[in-house]
């Protein structure tokens, strides 16, 4: 399905005519996804995360379930810029990897679908329950070095 992220997905099976009674018992989990693009390991520049930056990502990141693996984040942490190369075409990019959220449906999250929740009630709910936003998740790829945060801006 076509959606903006995972709670949107019980909206759209709804408008395509699904009962909201099969959607709440037939579906044990939402997976959204996203592509970003890889920064490029060869011309990659490390520079020290801006003050608003880390403000931002403090902000983004705090509240997150303990299984989820955030590196450190202080003052002194870099993160990725594209430059270009050779390598890359000159883009500052090669390859691509993805940013998830996953939404799964419990016996409580069932019930609460059943209410016929709003999409961002039922995206409030989720993240209550431990869903990792795709934004989240590519916050966390740029503290790994992964992809730049202009990358993850750009698609979330």
């Amino acid at each position: 399905l076509h959606t903006n992220d995972a709670a949107g997905t019980v909206a759209r099976l709804q408008a395509i005519g699904e009962k909201i009674v099969n959607i709440a018992a037939g579906v044990n989990m939402i997976v959204a996804q996203r592509l970003v693009r890889r920064v490029c390991n060869k011309c990659k520049i490390l520079k020290p995360i801006p003050e608003d930056l880390l403000k931002e990502f403090k902000k983004e990141l705090k509240n997150l379930p303990s299984f989820v693996k955030v590196p450190k984040l202080t003052k002194t942490t870099k993160i990725p810029f594209a430059r270009g190369c050779e390598d890359c075409n000159f883009t500052g990019y090669k390859g691509r990897i993805g940013i998830f959220e996953a939404l799964v449906i419990d016996d409580e999250m069932e019930k609460f679908i059943l209410t016929s929740p709003s999409i961002s009630q039922l995206r409030e709910e989720a993240q209550k329950r431990g869903m990792v936003s795709m934004r989240k998740d590519g916050i966390i790829k740029v503290l790994e070095g992964i992809t730049t945060f202009e990358e993850v801006e750009r698609v979330t």
